[in-house]
């Protein structure tokens, strides 16, 4: 457990396979035997995960979320605090029912170009936006995968689980706890000004275009792009190349040729630099213009964020060859408030950065499409499909729920039943629904089951139980003052680790404490729940923070200062409230 926690917390190690770790460990060892170490990957949790992320896909796709995006365009107009309460409320609803990072994904370019057009400060608006989809996911127990996760644990410390609905009440009253909190007193907490530097005109500041031309005799003729290291010593991208009197895109494996012009893109100064290296390279033409202005028509420049499970995370460009696979240039990136120039093809991406890329509208598309970029320049584009699409899949979602939350069938089949009926109606292309699927999670999750038994068989969670209810007898023994522990220690972990992890580890000693004081098991998995989902101290405690992180320019303090005292009214409004409002 604790090897795990390490990895987790330190962020170099893909969660799915610190879940494959934790079960090849736990295998080998014989901690736990043969017929539970693969229990995870048929576990309900899973399939319902896949299951919700798959169903919530066919909202987007028939266009339901763009629709809400509208909705929440034409209310926002009429003030600061009134545009906060709006978009936190309508981004919190289908966050109940969808992925939080889909939702924040779609909204994200949307709440950006509103901003725009209504000359409200973004920096105010993004945070709010990625709690409303933390919060929501309150609003029904698969609202998220830790809430999933939770209800799996009660059931296999043979507890009742928490029914679909039960959690509703009290994420109601934290989601307005939450945007009363973040339109009055938080508002002054949240940084102010501009979303970001805007990162084109960082860059017309620093970075232009040229014509380069090789000399007859230059001692490049002949030399593949990338194995030129004068270009990348200044700072110089090759964005296109003469060929046959075209200009042609290139890549690292292409040739050099004597008298062949180059279009370049770079800092001033390097082009100074490189003509004057020797290595046979003049300026042709005009001078260096600033990037953007008077390119190619066909060309333009788009900022894109990269997602939190982006493919692209942990390699360089040029690991990526991502040139010559995309035909799309990556000329900057963006990261923590600063534009990365230097060994720009050498620096490995890292999810929440921002990278500038250049080529044609339908080459950036293709780029960005199943690479976990999101393009925030522009909205989104519309899904163009028909109404009776968009209700066709809400019908779905209600009957699959409502048949769920009336008994009816289990949750697991009737969402099941759901994505057949969306793919056998054209709602839902096959390719959508896996690509909806956070397969990450799911081997997580698999790879950790066993784990969350071997706490329980070998006495590790009641340890933890009597150490968490002994602390609570010290400060006074009242149920509160174990449900605030609970909280506190769920939402310092969730800093470090991911929402999930820390369900699954804290869950079995939250049922061993609910032995020991007597308290409904129910009640303080889903203090637990609310932890996790109710603690934005950092932009670790959630892939939606990482999200918004970026395109707003926060820093870590700008977290800290505005979640420190969210989190302690939001514990406290659990605390008082859960009681009252958890059932099982």
């Amino acid at each position: 457990m604790i090897a795990a926690l390490l990895l987790l917390a330190s962020g170099r190690v893909r969660i799915d396979l610190v879940g494959l770790l934790v079960l090849a460990a736990l295998g080998l060892t014989g901690v736990v035997g043969i017929h539970q170490l693969f229990s995870g990957f048929g576990s309900e949790a899973v399939i319902l995960i896949a299951g919700m992320l798959a169903l919530g896909q066919a909202l987007v796709a028939t266009g339901v979320t763009d629709r809400l995006g509208q909705l929440m365009a034409r209310l926002m107009a009429g003030g600061r605090a009134r545009a906060t309460a709006v978009l936190m409320g309508i981004a919190a609803l289908p966050s109940g029912f969808v992925s939080d990072v889909g939702l924040v994904a779609v909204f994200l370019p949307l709440v950006l170009g509103l901003c725009k057009r209504l000359d409200l400060e973004a920096r105010r608006l993004l945070l709010p936006l990625g709690l409303a989809a933390m919060l929501g996911g309150m609003l029904s127990m698969v609202g998220s995968a830790g809430n999933i996760v939770g209800n799996e644990a009660l059931s296999q410390g043979h507890a009742p689980q928490l029914a679909l609905f039960a959690i509703t009440p009290l994420g109601l009253v934290l989601l307005a706890a939450g945007v009363l909190f973040t339109a009055t007193v938080g508002r002054r907490l949240l940084p102010a000004g501009k979303a970001r530097a805007d990162m084109l005109d960082e860059l017309r500041k620093r970075r232009f275009v040229a014509e380069l031309r090789l000399a007859e005799d230059s001692p490049l003729d002949g030399q593949r792009l990338g194995e030129v290291g004068a270009f990348a010593q200044h700072d110089i991208t090759i964005l296109r190349a003469d060929r046959a009197g075209r200009m042609v895109r290139v890549g690292a494996g292409s040739v050099l040729s004597a008298g062949q012009t180059l279009i370049a893109a770079g800092p001033a100064e390097g082009m100074t630099a490189l003509v004057d290296a020797g290595v046979g390279v003049a300026l042709a033409g005009e001078e260096p213009r600033p990037l953007g202005a008077g390119d190619d028509e066909d060309q333009v420049l788009v900022q894109a964020l990269v997602g939190p499970h982006s493919p692209l995370a942990g390699r360089s460009v040029r690991q990526l060859d991502f040139r010559r696979r995309t035909g799309v240039s990556v000329l900057a990136i963006w990261r923590e408030g600063s534009v990365v120039l230097q060994r720009l093809a050498a620096t490995a991406l890292a999810p929440g950065d921002l990278v500038l890329l250049e080529g044609t509208p339908e080459r950036i598309g293709e780029a960005c499409r199943g690479r976990g970029l999101i393009v925030l320049d522009e909205p989104r584009p519309r899904v163009r499909r028909g109404s009776l699409h968009a209700v066709l899949a809400v019908a779905l979602y209600v009957l699959a729920l409502g048949a769920a939350a009336a008994g009816w069938v289990p949750i697991q089949l009737a969402v099941v039943i759901a994505v057949g009926a969306a793919l056998a109606l054209n709602l839902l292309s096959p390719e959508q629904a896996y690509g909806a699927v956070d397969w990450h999670i799911l081997v997580f999750i698999a790879g950790m089951t066993p784990l969350a038994a071997a706490l329980v068989q070998t006495g590790i969670a009641a340890h933890m139980a009597h150490v968490l209810v002994a602390a609570a007898q010290l400060l006074g023994g009242n149920p509160r003052v174990l449900m605030t522990l609970l909280f506190l220690l769920a939402a310092a972990l969730t800093q470090v680790l991911s929402n999930v992890a820390t369900v699954m580890v804290l869950a079995p000693m939250a049922l061993q404490a609910a032995g020991l004081t007597h308290q409904p098991p129910q009640l303080l998995v889903a203090v637990v729940i609310a932890a996790v989902s109710a603690a934005p101290i950092t932009p670790m405690s959630s892939k939606v923070n990482l999200l918004v992180m970026g395109p707003a320019g926060y820093r870590y303090g700008d977290f800290v200062r505005f979640g420190v005292p969210l989190t302690l009214l939001l514990g406290a409004v659990t605390v008082v409230a859960a009681p009252w409002l958890i059932r099982s």
